[in-house]
């Protein structure tokens, strides 16, 4: 069990390595600008929804 343990801490710490790596090769400002749309997009159905229960 021990040898078990040791082996899934070695995969998580390798996971959060590797996630840690991708984040920073990432384009911040790509996923940003991204991000605003997909926020703009959702306030637009969020206000949408909101007008067709008023009616």
């Amino acid at each position: 069990m021990k040898d078990l343990e040791q082996v899934n801490w070695r995969c998580l710490s390798l996971l959060i390595l590797v996630g840690m790596m991708v984040m920073r090769s990432w384009k911040p400002q790509r996923s940003l600008i991204r991000w605003e749309r997909k926020r703009r997009i959702i306030n637009q159905l969020s206000i949408w929804i909101r007008e067709k229960k008023r009616t």
